[in-house]
């Protein structure tokens, strides 16, 4: 079944590179939501057993591992230019999980639907302007 998958992204015309980078980009999305959060002794998300799933959602990104779990346990607010930073609750850290892998996924959806979309069309036609034959001949789009 993958095999097919590879052929058919091969016979649209999906580079290596393309094809690598979003499998790179869908392993992470899976990797993230395999990302678990407990709460500390001040009750804030932590998340668990951070050497699993979110280092390996971190390299598959290409970011650092404690911006990863940074970003998705907690909260910065800028007012009047002092910054306020929050511990998110766990249910909290989850939702942000989910969010952050569904907004990864989109974008990776969105951007498969165009390269398709792009590889598949066909060519465009062009017109000549004018009914005269000149060196330079000038086009426009149907």
């Amino acid at each position: 079944m993958f095999d097919e998958l590879l052929n058919a992204m091969d016979m649209v015309g999906f580079l290596d590179e393309e094809q690598q980078d979003l499998f790179t980009v869908l392993g992470a999305v899976l990797n993230m939501g395999n990302i678990a959060f407990e709460m500390d002794e001040n009750e804030g998300a932590l998340v668990k057993e951070a050497h699993g799933s979110l280092r390996t959602a971190a390299k598959l990104l290409g970011v650092d591992t404690e911006k990863l779990a940074e970003v998705l346990t907690s909260t910065s607010t800028t007012t009047r230019g002092s910054v306020i930073k929050r511990r998110l609750k766990d249910h909290q850290a989850i939702d942000v999980r989910d969010a952050t892998a569904k907004a990864l996924y989109g974008r990776l959806f969105g951007w498969i639907v165009n390269k398709v979309n792009q590889l598949l069309a066909p060519p465009i036609a062009f017109k000549r302007r004018g009914g005269h034959r000149n060196r330079y001949p000038r086009y426009i789009w149907f």
